[in-house]
Order: C-alpha cells, then sequence, then structure tokens
C-alpha cells in the first residue's frame, strides 16, 4: 500500500491496546505526526473547520477549546482559516504538546488524560466552542468524556467534532451517540448538522478507498 508507514503509524495509535502503549507510540511519533498525516492527505480537520465557521461567532471575545489538541494541527487550520479568538487546548501526551506549544497558537494548555470518570481541567461554562478533531474514535477519547465538554461549553455554545465513518468505529460510535441522544432527551443539546467528509485522502487499509467521516455539530441548550 502507498505511503505504508505513515498508515502504520496511524494504525498504531487507533488499534492500541492501552493508553499507555497509545502514550509511548505518541511520543515516538511526535517529530513527523504533521508530515506523515499530510502524506495521506488528512483533511477531515480541515473539512470539520470550513462547516464549523458556519455556526461558530468568529469574534476576538471568542473562546476555543480543543480536546485532544496533538501538535496543534487543528488550531492552526482554524488560524489559518481566519478565526480570530483566543483557543486552549488540552492533550493528553506532552511530547506532542510540546510542538503545539512552540506553535504560539494557545492561550492556555493542559497536559490531561481525559476519562469518563471526571472534570476537564477548565472551568465549566467558559467557552463559546469546544472543537474535538480525530480523536473521538476507537481506543482513543472515552465516549462518557462528551458530557464534560458540553458542561464546558457557556449556553449557546457550540460543540463541534468529526468521526471516521468505518465498520472498525461503528461499536464506538453507537456507545458515544447513545451519551449524546441522551443529552438531546434531556433538553440541554441540539443537533445543529451532521456532514459527511472526505477524512483521508488516500486509500486507506480498512476499504482500499479514501475514508469517509462525518462532521456533528451540536449546541447548548
Amino acid at each position: 500500500m502507498e505511503y505504508q508507514q505513515e498508515w502504520d503509524s496511524i494504525n498504531a495509535v487507533v488499534y492500541a491496546e492501552s493508553i499507555e502503549e497509545k502514550n509511548k507510540f505518541y511520543t515516538k511519533w511526535a517529530a513527523t505526526y504533521d508530515d506523515d498525516l499530510a502524506g495521506v492527505d488528512s483533511v477531515g480537520n480541515q473539512n470539520m473547520i470550513k462547516l464549523a465557521f458556519k455556526y461558530i461567532r468568529n469574534e476576538a471575545s471568542c473562546l476555543m477549546l480543543d480536546v485532544a489538541a496533538g501538535t496543534g494541527r487543528t488550531a492552526k487550520f482554524y488560524k489559518d482559516t481566519g478565526y480570530k479568538g483566543q483557543i486552549d487546548a488540552i492533550e493528553m501526551n506532552a511530547a506532542m504538546l510540546d510542538i503545539a506549544i512552540k506553535k504560539g497558537l494557545y492561550r492556555k494548555t493542559y497536559c490531561f488524560t481525559i476519562t469518563d470518570d471526571g472534570p476537564l481541567p477548565v472551568v465549566d461554562d467558559t467557552y463559546d466552542v469546544v472543537t474535538v478533531a480525530a480523536a473521538f474514535t476507537t481506543n482513543h477519547l472515552p465516549q462518557g468524556c462528551i458530557r464534560y465538554m458540553v458542561k464546558a461549553l457557556k449556553s449557546r455554545g457550540v460543540m463541534i467534532f468529526n468521526s471516521r465513518k468505518t465498520e472498525g468505529n461503528a461499536e464506538y460510535q453507537k456507545i458515544l451517540f447513545g451519551h449524546l441522544d441522551d443529552m438531546v432527551k434531556a433538553s440541554k443539546i441540539v443537533l445543529l448538522k451532521k456532514e459527511e467528509i472526505t477524512y483521508y485522502g488516500k486509500p486507506c487499509k480498512e476499504t482500499g478507498k479514501p475514508m469517509p467521516g462525518f462532521v456533528f455539530v451540536y449546541r447548548k441548550l
């Protein structure tokens, strides 16, 4: 397969058997992470951000939380696309976050491992936007943590995330959307948009074709 090394790195973290294994590989991968994703035409984040600008309040006073921020690719795409506000970041891997910090994109950063059980290291009702790129997938963010992301939003704030559209991600998404549906039924959030996108432009191991994905936009009520 073309770009075999890059796909091997991506699959190593997606299919890691533990948080510890995944974190060790991210540390090893951090220096080439941006280039490797560019090599396989990882456009899921850019496509998410194009849609995001239809829903966010793009003003200097807007405050965004970038969850699972990695090396800051998502924040850079937001800034390069014209985002005017400030951005905070949460990322569990210190090597990845160090690269992100050096890009000068963030107001505050938190090196923190997100779990199902505890709150985020931020104050509730703080953010106008919570954005999550490529982290709602198997063996990455635990699905129940999405409740705490909603808590971090101000009333009328917007949560925007993307996710792979693959068979391997279907069971993960079923649990994730169980949590989201519960919050919709409880009138805590409302779905504004679901749109299919290209996630990876190069043929992937799972399908042998470019990988599709979805973008979801929710508003906190």
